[in-house]
């Protein structure tokens, strides 16, 4: 999982690579635009395109036959359900391709997620930072250090139920730095950003045996003898501002993938 997740991670750096000087918004939609692309040709590859095409055709004359009978209650019953039928064959149709491009596409988000999901802290901006300590751990050992620019403005506050340990922290100064978790002569570090252009920030850093490792690759993960479990540093959420209006990357992401299929199928042939 691991090497996956940085081998995925370098070749997503290369393709963002070339927008590192510009607005954000300028990559979100590259990616867009390629994602829209390539989620059309896998879709014209592995989905049924003959089937799809006679099904649509089929909807669209029992569509007809609805309003050419639409007086004669028996007949339109019996279009209604030819249409429900089709719609649903239709459906099955699409499914099998949909379930072929689920991992890439989550695969996709997942990178984009890491860059645009999250922003660094503000200088004088606070944030809750915790962790969760592997069995055995005894919290009253255990010991956090922050760097020259963040202040830890509360006493470690622990949760016996949960194995979780709670500070508010506050960034004081610009700059990176590396919060360090100590327990006897073991230690760990967890990154932290302040007014930072950092390209990729993760919230989160948690065991490589977790599922959860896959969904934050901006950092290596802990390991499975590691004295926590997660370290969960509450980064504050970002939108972007396009036209003045600010709007969460999902939903560009979405919007210009789905205006890109549809701007491109008939170029590729492709029945959607």
């Amino acid at each position: 999982m691991i090497v996956f997740n940085q081998i995925v991670t370098f070749i997503f750096d290369l393709i963002f690579a070339p927008f590192s000087g510009l607005s954000p918004v300028w990559g979100l939609i590259f990616i867009s635009v390629v994602t829209g692309l390539f989620m059309l040709l896998i879709f014209k590859r592995v989905s049924n395109q003959e089937g799809i095409r006679t099904v649509k055709n089929h909807i669209q004359a029992y569509l007809l036959e609805l309003r050419l009978y639409q007086h004669d209650a028996g007949l339109s019953v019996q279009a209604f359900r030819n249409v429900m039928k089709s719609n649903m064959k239709y459906l099955g149709y699409a499914l099998k391709p949909m379930l072929f491009l689920f991992i890439p596409v989550l695969l996709i988000m997942i990178q984009i997620a890491v860059r645009y999901e999250y922003r660094s802290l503000s200088v004088g901006e606070q944030a809750v930072l915790d962790v969760s300590l592997s069995e055995g751990v005894q919290s009253s050992e255990f010991r956090l250090e922050a760097p020259e620019n963040i202040r830890i403005e509360t006493p470690p506050l622990f949760i016996p139920d949960e194995d979780r340990i709670y500070w508010r922290i506050r960034a004081v100064s610009k700059g990176e730095g590396e919060l360090v978790f100590r327990y006897g002569q073991k230690t760990l570090n967890k990154q932290i950003f302040v007014d930072s252009h950092r390209e990729k920030i993760s919230p989160e850093k948690v065991k490589a045996s977790s599922l959860k490792s896959f969904l934050y690759p901006a950092e290596p993960p802990l390991s499975g003898k590691d004295f926590l479990r997660e370290i969960h540093l509450h980064y504050p959420h970002q939108s972007l501002t396009v036209l003045g209006i600010r709007i969460h990357w999902l939903v560009l992401f979405f919007i210009f993938s789905m205006i890109t299929g549809f701007m491109f199928k008939n170029v590729f042939g492709v029945e959607i």
